[in-house]
């Protein structure tokens, strides 16, 4: 949890764990260097913010902005050469760039993503019963036959069920009587 203590009107002083961070609001500037390097508000300033009555969208750099970007890519941009006609230096040219070391963690990979902050897990829905919490596989709901209601269920468990004498005899495919 990040502390602040008013040093004046544009001085701030953030304590963060065991570390205290500088905040100058008339410079822009703070002790861990990252408002400075990237223009834009770090942590510590965003807790500044957050407690007086500073804009965090104001302490931005314009570089950031829209129009910014636009005017950025609004002039001719030229294509490239033939890769034969490029002039690179010698110095340059018996660099061998090789990919960076990565080394696999120990275990078994994690088959699914770590949901971010707030975002909840989905249901599975049964495509069966349409009922969520499970899957068709695992469905223990009788199967509905109809719209109106009408389910299904083994004839063990069923004793109405027409199929369930056991003097019923399907009948025979070819007669052959009338031939």
């Amino acid at each position: 949890m990040l502390q602040i203590r008013y040093a004046d009107e544009y001085n701030f002083d953030v304590i963060d764990g065991d570390q205290n961070f500088c905040v100058d609001m008339a410079l822009w500037t703070c002790t861990c260097g990252k408002f400075q390097l990237d223009q834009l508000p770090c942590e510590h300033v965003l807790v500044v913010v957050r407690k007086s009555a500073y804009e965090a969208y104001d302490l931005c750099s314009p570089f950031y902005s829209r129009e910014y970007w636009y005017e950025s890519y609004s002039g001719v941009i030229n294509p490239l050469p033939h890769i034969t006609s490029w002039c690179i230096p010698k110095d340059v040219s018996s660099f061998k760039i090789m990919p960076p070391d990565v080394r696999t963690s120990a275990g078994r990979r994690r088959k699914r993503r770590i949901p971010s902050v707030g975002e909840e897990q989905s249901q599975p829905k049964c495509s069966r019963c349409r009922e969520s919490g499970h899957n068709r596989a695992t469905c223990q709901n009788p199967i509905a036959l109809h719209p109106s209601g009408q389910t299904f269920t083994a004839c063990s468990t069923n004793p109405s069920f027409q199929g369930a004498s056991s003097s019923y005899h399907p009948p025979s495919s070819i007669d052959d009587t009338n031939s």
